[in-house]
């Protein structure tokens, strides 16, 4: 909480909202600031009609309207530490000369999302490549999914890490009641191109975010290593919402960040 407090003071600062000490306490001024920046943010829009924040969230909340008014890209007002809300709180941290990076537990984030690493970081906190969690977890898909390389098999589950097993469980589901299973079929959605797979990355020296079970392929046919939005179906508008509920729960599209691998997703934010 006081790591939390700080990081939304350091914030409030930069926003001009704060001019008391960055010290972790939620004083009056401190307190004083989160109002003010809650305010501003129901003044513009930025927290949606009749939104209400409490605890964690309201300080949450302040901070991401400070950060979005000084030029960072925090996302939405929501409240939830998720991975632009992080990403955007390291970028003030370097621009303030910090020299120490914040430490928001996912406790942090209530009910919201993911809180993931970078790529470089996934060993610590994911543990060893290719050990016991990799495939701890166990995916219960919304109905039965095709094996991409052999159609005539299905699976009903997966495994995976043992810490993306609900994020993962919840993308499919909720995409799932989004499209309806007809639709969800059309796109190939249900086309399971593999998670934990200990191994190198394509073409390069590093180890594949598949060798922590935190990555997912799915119809890797029409969406090939190297294809770009021309040519890759998972860039097609139709899968719009699919890639909202994806990064909802913050993870990471290699398609929609770099343009290539549009079969793939992690639990890694790319360094």
């Amino acid at each position: 909480m006081r790591d939390l407090i700080e990081a939304a003071q350091h914030a409030l600062r930069h926003a001009k909202l704060y001019e008391g000490l960055v010290d972790g306490i939620a004083g009056r001024k401190t307190r004083t600031a989160i109002s003010i920046a809650l305010r501003d943010a129901a003044a513009t829009g930025s927290t949606g009609p009749g939104a209400q924040f409490e605890g964690e969230r309201r300080i949450v909340a302040a901070m991401q309207h400070a950060l979005n008014v000084t030029g960072f890209d925090a996302g939405p007002v929501d409240g939830y530490v998720g991975p632009r809300t992080r990403g955007s709180l390291e970028e003030l941290m370097h621009l303030l000369g910090e020299g120490k990076p914040l430490t928001l537990d996912r406790e942090d984030r209530g009910e919201g999302p993911g809180r993931w690493p970078l790529q470089r970081d996934v060993e610590s906190v994911f543990g060893p490549a290719g050990g016991q969690q990799c495939t701890a977890g166990r995916v219960v898909l919304p109905f039965a999914f095709s094996l991409a390389w052999d159609l005539d098999r299905t699976l009903l589950t997966f495994s995976c890490h043992a810490d993306v097993e609900k994020p993962l469980e919840a993308i499919f589901r909720e995409a799932a009641a989004a499209y309806g299973e007809n639709e969800f079929r059309r796109l190939r959605l249900d086309r399971f191109g593999g998670c934990f797979n200990h191994r190198r990355m394509r073409g390069g020296s590093r180890l594949s975010m598949h060798s922590w079970g935190i990555a997912v392929d799915l119809d890797p046919e029409r969406n090939q290593l190297r294809w770009n939005s021309d040519r890759a179906a998972f860039a097609h508008r139709d899968y719009r919402l699919w890639w909202q509920i994806v990064e909802s729960h913050g993870a990471v599209s290699l398609g929609r960040q770099r343009d290539f691998d549009w079969m793939h997703f992690q639990f890694a934010r790319l360094s």
